[in-house]
Protein backbone atom coordinates (compact mmCIF):
# COMPACT_ATOMS: atom_id res chain seq x y z
CA UNK A 1 0.00 0.00 0.00
CA UNK A 2 1.29 3.47 -0.83
CA UNK A 3 -0.07 6.88 0.12
CA UNK A 4 -0.03 9.85 -2.26
CA UNK A 5 -0.80 13.18 -0.61
CA UNK A 6 -1.12 15.04 -3.88
CA UNK A 7 0.30 15.60 -7.33
CA UNK A 8 0.72 19.36 -7.38
CA UNK A 9 4.08 19.02 -9.13
CA UNK A 10 2.26 17.60 -12.17
CA UNK A 11 0.43 20.92 -12.45
CA UNK A 12 3.71 22.85 -12.32
CA UNK A 13 6.01 21.23 -14.92
CA UNK A 14 8.64 23.91 -14.26
CA UNK A 15 9.67 21.81 -11.22
CA UNK A 16 13.33 20.91 -11.93
CA UNK A 17 12.70 17.38 -10.62
CA UNK A 18 9.49 16.92 -12.62
CA UNK A 19 10.66 14.05 -14.88
CA UNK A 20 12.39 12.19 -12.05
CA UNK A 21 9.31 12.40 -9.80
CA UNK A 22 7.01 11.16 -12.59
CA UNK A 23 9.23 8.19 -13.41
CA UNK A 24 9.63 7.12 -9.78
CA UNK A 25 5.93 7.48 -9.05
CA UNK A 26 4.87 5.63 -12.20
CA UNK A 27 7.12 2.70 -11.33
CA UNK A 28 5.83 2.45 -7.75
CA UNK A 29 2.14 2.95 -8.55
CA UNK A 30 1.96 -0.11 -10.77
CA UNK A 31 3.53 -2.54 -8.28
CA UNK A 32 1.49 -1.74 -5.16
CA UNK A 33 -1.80 -3.45 -4.29
CA UNK A 34 -3.62 -0.27 -3.27
CA UNK A 35 -3.14 3.48 -3.26
CA UNK A 36 -4.44 5.74 -0.51
CA UNK A 37 -4.93 9.40 -1.35
CA UNK A 38 -6.42 12.35 0.46
CA UNK A 39 -9.30 13.64 -1.69
CA UNK A 40 -11.54 12.72 -4.58
CA UNK A 41 -9.74 15.40 -6.58
CA UNK A 42 -6.38 13.75 -5.94
CA UNK A 43 -7.86 10.38 -6.91
CA UNK A 44 -8.98 11.78 -10.27
CA UNK A 45 -5.45 13.13 -10.81
CA UNK A 46 -3.89 9.74 -10.12
CA UNK A 47 -6.29 7.94 -12.46
CA UNK A 48 -5.86 10.53 -15.21
CA UNK A 49 -2.08 10.83 -15.14
CA UNK A 50 -1.13 7.23 -14.42
CA UNK A 51 -4.01 5.23 -15.96
CA UNK A 52 -4.82 3.43 -12.70
CA UNK A 53 -8.03 1.44 -12.19
CA UNK A 54 -10.40 3.50 -10.02
CA UNK A 55 -11.02 0.74 -7.47
CA UNK A 56 -7.29 0.59 -6.70
CA UNK A 57 -7.34 4.16 -5.34
CA UNK A 58 -8.92 4.68 -1.92
CA UNK A 59 -9.81 8.14 -0.61
CA UNK A 60 -9.10 8.78 3.07
CA UNK A 61 -9.18 12.40 4.17
CA UNK A 62 -6.43 13.81 6.36
CA UNK A 63 -7.28 14.40 9.99
CA UNK A 64 -6.49 17.07 12.55
CA UNK A 65 -5.81 16.79 16.29
CA UNK A 66 -8.62 18.70 18.00
CA UNK A 67 -6.78 18.51 21.32
CA UNK A 68 -4.26 21.00 19.90
CA UNK A 69 -6.10 22.75 17.08
CA UNK A 70 -9.27 23.99 18.75
CA UNK A 71 -11.23 27.18 19.28
CA UNK A 72 -10.51 27.54 23.00
CA UNK A 73 -8.42 30.63 23.67
CA UNK A 74 -5.43 29.98 25.94
CA UNK A 75 -3.81 32.28 28.45
CA UNK A 76 -0.53 32.07 26.53
CA UNK A 77 -2.02 33.16 23.17
CA UNK A 78 -1.36 36.87 23.73
CA UNK A 79 2.20 36.16 24.89
CA UNK A 80 2.86 34.14 21.72
CA UNK A 81 1.60 36.95 19.49
CA UNK A 82 3.66 39.51 21.40
CA UNK A 83 6.82 37.38 21.14
CA UNK A 84 6.31 37.00 17.38
CA UNK A 85 5.66 40.74 16.97
CA UNK A 86 2.09 40.28 15.72
CA UNK A 87 -0.71 42.72 16.44
CA UNK A 88 -4.40 42.09 15.82
CA UNK A 89 -6.29 42.30 13.55
CA UNK A 90 -4.52 40.15 10.97
CA UNK A 91 -5.30 37.69 8.21
CA UNK A 92 -3.21 34.53 8.08
CA UNK A 93 -1.70 32.37 5.35
CA UNK A 94 0.35 29.24 6.07
CA UNK A 95 2.46 27.61 3.35
CA UNK A 96 5.97 27.38 1.96
CA UNK A 97 5.10 30.08 -0.54
CA UNK A 98 5.35 28.14 -3.80
CA UNK A 99 3.77 29.85 -6.80
CA UNK A 100 0.77 27.50 -6.74
CA UNK A 101 -0.11 28.99 -3.33
CA UNK A 102 -0.90 32.28 -5.12
CA UNK A 103 0.41 34.58 -2.39
CA UNK A 104 0.80 37.37 -4.95
CA UNK A 105 -2.99 37.48 -5.15
CA UNK A 106 -3.24 38.15 -1.40
CA UNK A 107 -0.62 40.88 -1.66
CA UNK A 108 -2.54 42.57 -4.47
CA UNK A 109 -5.74 42.41 -2.43
CA UNK A 110 -4.01 43.91 0.62
CA UNK A 111 -3.74 47.26 -1.20
CA UNK A 112 -7.55 47.38 -1.45
CA UNK A 113 -8.34 46.38 2.15
CA UNK A 114 -9.61 49.62 3.63
CA UNK A 115 -9.00 48.55 7.24
CA UNK A 116 -5.50 50.01 7.33
CA UNK A 117 -4.56 48.59 10.74
CA UNK A 118 -5.10 45.06 9.40
CA UNK A 119 -1.94 43.08 8.66
CA UNK A 120 -1.11 40.00 6.60
CA UNK A 121 0.86 37.30 8.43
CA UNK A 122 2.64 34.75 6.23
CA UNK A 123 3.85 31.66 8.08
CA UNK A 124 6.13 28.95 6.72
CA UNK A 125 7.79 30.79 3.84
CA UNK A 126 10.86 28.87 2.70
CA UNK A 127 14.18 30.47 1.80
CA UNK A 128 13.76 29.80 -1.94
CA UNK A 129 10.49 31.77 -2.01
CA UNK A 130 11.31 34.52 0.47
CA UNK A 131 12.99 37.08 -1.81
CA UNK A 132 10.33 36.69 -4.51
CA UNK A 133 7.53 37.44 -2.06
CA UNK A 134 9.36 40.36 -0.38
CA UNK A 135 10.16 41.96 -3.75
CA UNK A 136 6.56 41.59 -4.90
CA UNK A 137 5.23 43.14 -1.69
CA UNK A 138 7.65 46.05 -1.99
CA UNK A 139 6.70 46.66 -5.61
CA UNK A 140 3.06 46.98 -4.49
CA UNK A 141 3.88 49.27 -1.56
CA UNK A 142 2.47 46.99 1.17
CA UNK A 143 5.55 45.43 2.76
CA UNK A 144 4.95 47.55 5.88
CA UNK A 145 1.64 45.69 6.36
CA UNK A 146 3.13 42.19 6.09
CA UNK A 147 4.76 40.01 8.73
CA UNK A 148 6.71 37.03 7.35
CA UNK A 149 7.61 34.09 9.58
CA UNK A 150 9.70 31.09 8.62
CA UNK A 151 8.34 27.55 9.15
CA UNK A 152 6.94 26.95 12.65
CA UNK A 153 7.17 23.38 13.97
CA UNK A 154 5.44 23.97 17.30
CA UNK A 155 1.74 23.12 16.93
CA UNK A 156 0.73 25.10 20.02
CA UNK A 157 2.17 28.26 18.46
CA UNK A 158 0.47 27.55 15.14
CA UNK A 159 -2.86 26.96 16.88
CA UNK A 160 -2.56 30.32 18.66
CA UNK A 161 -1.93 32.04 15.31
CA UNK A 162 -5.00 30.41 13.76
CA UNK A 163 -7.29 31.09 16.73
CA UNK A 164 -6.52 34.79 16.89
CA UNK A 165 -6.63 35.54 13.15
CA UNK A 166 -9.52 37.46 11.64
CA UNK A 167 -9.38 34.95 8.76
CA UNK A 168 -7.28 32.24 7.20
CA UNK A 169 -6.72 32.83 3.48
CA UNK A 170 -5.89 30.12 0.92
CA UNK A 171 -6.24 31.29 -2.70
CA UNK A 172 -4.26 28.29 -4.01
CA UNK A 173 -4.32 27.18 -7.63
CA UNK A 174 -3.87 23.54 -6.64
CA UNK A 175 -4.47 21.68 -3.37
CA UNK A 176 -5.34 18.08 -2.52
CA UNK A 177 -6.22 18.19 1.20
CA UNK A 178 -4.16 20.87 2.92
CA UNK A 179 -3.44 20.45 6.61
CA UNK A 180 -3.36 24.23 7.09
CA UNK A 181 -6.99 24.55 6.00
CA UNK A 182 -8.09 21.73 8.31
CA UNK A 183 -6.16 23.26 11.21
CA UNK A 184 -7.71 26.68 10.61
CA UNK A 185 -11.26 25.25 10.43
CA UNK A 186 -10.60 23.20 13.58
CA UNK A 187 -9.57 26.38 15.42
CA UNK A 188 -12.83 28.07 14.45
CA UNK A 189 -11.08 30.56 12.17
CA UNK A 190 -13.17 31.85 9.25
CA UNK A 191 -11.59 30.52 6.05
CA UNK A 192 -11.43 32.28 2.69
CA UNK A 193 -10.43 29.96 -0.13
CA UNK A 194 -10.32 29.69 -3.91
CA UNK A 195 -12.61 27.46 -5.95
CA UNK A 196 -9.67 25.53 -7.41
CA UNK A 197 -8.82 21.83 -7.17
CA UNK A 198 -9.93 20.07 -3.97
CA UNK A 199 -10.63 23.19 -1.90
CA UNK A 200 -14.42 23.15 -2.40
CA UNK A 201 -14.46 19.42 -1.64
CA UNK A 202 -12.54 19.90 1.61
CA UNK A 203 -14.05 23.16 2.84
CA UNK A 204 -17.64 22.55 1.68
CA UNK A 205 -20.03 25.12 3.13
CA UNK A 206 -17.57 26.01 5.90
CA UNK A 207 -15.60 28.56 3.85
CA UNK A 208 -16.06 31.78 1.92
CA UNK A 209 -15.04 31.49 -1.73
CA UNK A 210 -13.23 34.12 -3.75
CA UNK A 211 -12.52 34.71 -7.43
CA UNK A 212 -8.73 34.49 -7.84
CA UNK A 213 -8.87 36.68 -10.95
CA UNK A 214 -10.27 39.54 -8.84
CA UNK A 215 -8.14 40.65 -5.85
CA UNK A 216 -10.88 43.11 -4.92
CA UNK A 217 -13.13 40.13 -4.19
CA UNK A 218 -10.78 39.04 -1.39
CA UNK A 219 -10.43 42.61 -0.12
CA UNK A 220 -14.20 43.04 0.14
CA UNK A 221 -14.65 39.66 1.84
CA UNK A 222 -12.03 40.50 4.46
CA UNK A 223 -13.65 43.88 5.19
CA UNK A 224 -17.06 42.20 5.53
CA UNK A 225 -15.56 39.74 8.02
CA UNK A 226 -14.00 42.60 9.96
CA UNK A 227 -17.44 44.20 10.20
CA UNK A 228 -18.94 40.99 11.61
CA UNK A 229 -20.89 39.82 8.57
CA UNK A 230 -19.96 36.11 8.66
CA UNK A 231 -20.09 35.11 12.33
CA UNK A 232 -21.41 31.58 11.66
CA UNK A 233 -18.42 30.44 9.65
CA UNK A 234 -16.26 29.69 12.70
CA UNK A 235 -18.74 27.04 13.94
CA UNK A 236 -19.22 25.58 10.46
CA UNK A 237 -15.51 24.84 10.18
CA UNK A 238 -15.42 23.08 13.56
CA UNK A 239 -18.48 20.99 12.69
CA UNK A 240 -16.99 19.99 9.34
CA UNK A 241 -13.71 18.88 10.91
CA UNK A 242 -15.55 16.84 13.54
CA UNK A 243 -17.63 15.14 10.83
CA UNK A 244 -15.14 14.43 8.03
CA UNK A 245 -11.59 14.93 9.31
CA UNK A 246 -11.49 13.21 12.69
CA UNK A 247 -8.80 10.81 13.86
CA UNK A 248 -11.11 7.85 14.58
CA UNK A 249 -12.43 7.83 11.03
CA UNK A 250 -8.91 8.25 9.64
CA UNK A 251 -7.59 5.22 11.56
CA UNK A 252 -10.65 3.04 10.88
CA UNK A 253 -10.46 3.56 7.11
CA UNK A 254 -6.72 2.87 6.99
CA UNK A 255 -7.18 -0.40 8.85
CA UNK A 256 -9.95 -1.38 6.40
CA UNK A 257 -7.66 -0.80 3.39
CA UNK A 258 -4.81 -2.86 4.84
CA UNK A 259 -7.18 -5.67 5.84
CA UNK A 260 -8.59 -5.75 2.30
CA UNK A 261 -5.10 -5.98 0.81
CA UNK A 262 -4.08 -8.75 3.23
CA UNK A 263 -7.26 -10.69 2.45
CA UNK A 264 -6.64 -10.42 -1.28
CA UNK A 265 -3.04 -11.56 -0.81
CA UNK A 266 -4.11 -14.62 1.15
CA UNK A 267 -6.70 -15.72 -1.41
Amino acid sequence: VMTIHGLSFLHAPTDPHYVKKVLILRRKIHVVSAIITVSKWAKRDIIRFFKVKPDKVKVIYNCVDRKIFNERKHEYDDAILKTLGINKPYILHVSGGDRTKNIEYIIKALKDITVKELRLVLVGITSQNLSRIINYARSHGVMNRIKILRPIYNDAILAALYRNALAFVMPSLHESCPFALLEAMSCGTPCIVSKHAALPEIAGDAALYIDTSQPLDLANTVVDLYRGKYELFNKRGIDRVNTYFNIKQFVKKHIAVYEEVLTQGAS
